[in-house]
């Protein structure tokens, strides 16, 4: 009977994704973080046969390996399943080393040994993630209240990351968690406990309040905090203190990005979006812009629209206006006795020349009849 062999594993992770912007780089850095998990056991065991050593008088002659572990290219193409040549997975790793998620050096015991080694920034990994709204899933990491008193770099370090096992303090002071939910749980490493201290709060309530506390009043003497702004973010999954920093240092950019963010097409991970958006000042999607072209448009119309309506009812008025005045002349003509009548008749056909001698044109001639009955009136009221 031949034994099943063991399965590869080969996870895109979320957050990794939107830290990235690329997912093989996000499968590539998830498996550096499965191969540290890997490397900070070996370092354990060292430990414990140098204490078993210690213990019958030996000496281990075996250098801590301080969480560094050595890959070759073609060995992490074959382990990811990407089958990228060895010129591409060394560029896919120097995109993770340049932002600095992943430390790179050589040999130093062995320099004639070309083969790579590599350390995974934990620190600088998840303040990263942090910024974008997320946390480093799978690492138990601490945030620490800074102490006042100064203290070596070493001691800073620590202060800032706490370990929950007492054998990781020579590492960065973070421990890995073996979650059966975590990517790293098919990496063969124990069952521990996980729970991140610095999550976002699980209760709608508490994050309402905290927004509520910071819109209550000005920070350290500064502007008023909008909570509205906050509560908003942290309903996209925000975390509270990061959408608290964003709505203290940029209200103005954190209103507009939240508009836009419902025309932002293609962006699944809503609070990594708002974030990056908001401290890189995204200019507006062209969903946005198409919409507000739009409704500028209909505005335009309504405009046009409204302003040929008034024409129309300012041309009725003046209608109805001359049209009373007619009617006044006429009743002026009417009143006049029948020798009054001929006269003006006869001015009237006189001034409307030989048209109004052919008499074939009773409208003119009316509409004469009042223009001199109007300057008559005229001439009386300059009298």
């Amino acid at each position: 009977m031949v034994e099943p062999r063991k399965l590869k594993r080969a996870t895109i992770k979320e957050e990794l994704v939107a830290l990235t912007n690329d997912a093989i780089d996000a499968l590539l850095l998830n498996h550096f973080l499965r191969c540290q998990a890997m490397a900070r056991h070996v370092e354990r065991y060292i430990e414990e046969e140098r204490a078993r050593f210690n213990a019958h008088g030996e000496r281990l002659n075996m250098p801590p390996t301080e969480g560094w572990f050595y890959k070759k290219s073609d060995e992490m193409s074959e382990e990811t399943m990407l089958g990228l040549s060895r010129s591409n997975m060394r560029a896919r790793i120097a995109k993770l080393v340049e932002p600095g998620w992943i430390e790179e050096r050589d040999n130093p015991f062995q320099k004639w040994d070309k083969t790579k080694q590599y350390r995974v920034n934990i620190r600088k990994l998840d303040a990263d993630l942090r910024e974008l709204g997320y946390h480093l899933d799978g690492w138990l990491i601490e945030q620490i209240a800074p102490t006042k008193q100064r203290g070596s770099r070493s001691k800073s370090r620590s202060s800032e990351i706490e370990s929950r096992d007492s054998d990781s303090e020579s590492r960065d002071s973070v421990t890995e968690s073996g979650d059966s939910d975590s990517e790293y749980g098919d990496s063969d490493l124990g069952p521990s406990e996980f729970q991140d201290r610095t999550a976002i709060p699980s209760s709608t309530t508490s994050i309402n309040n905290k927004a509520e506390q910071q819109a209550g009043g000005a920070p350290q003497g500064g502007p008023a905090v909008d909570g509205e702004l906050i509560k908003k973010m942290a309903a996209l999954n925000v975390t509270v203190d990061v959408a608290i920093e964003l709505a203290e240092t940029a209200p103005e950019e954190c209103a507009r990005q939240l508009e836009y963010l419902l025309y932002r097409e293609g962006r699944t991970n809503k609070a990594a979006t708002l974030v990056k958006a908001i401290r890189e000042r995204w200019a507006p999607p062209d969903g946005w812009v198409g919409q507000q072209e739009a409704v500028r448009r209909e505005e335009a119309t309504r405009a046009e629209i409204e302003h040929a309506r008034q024409g129309r009812e300012q041309e009725a008025e003046q209608r109805r206006a001359a049209e009373g005045a007619n009617a006044v002349l006429d009743q002026m003509f009417a009143a006049l006795d029948p020798r009054q009548q001929a006269r003006v008749d006869e001015e009237a056909r006189d001034r409307l020349g030989v048209l109004g001698r052919l008499g074939q044109n009773e409208a003119a001639l009316q509409a004469m009849r009042r223009t001199l009955l109007r300057e008559r009136l005229s001439g009386l009221g300059a009298e």
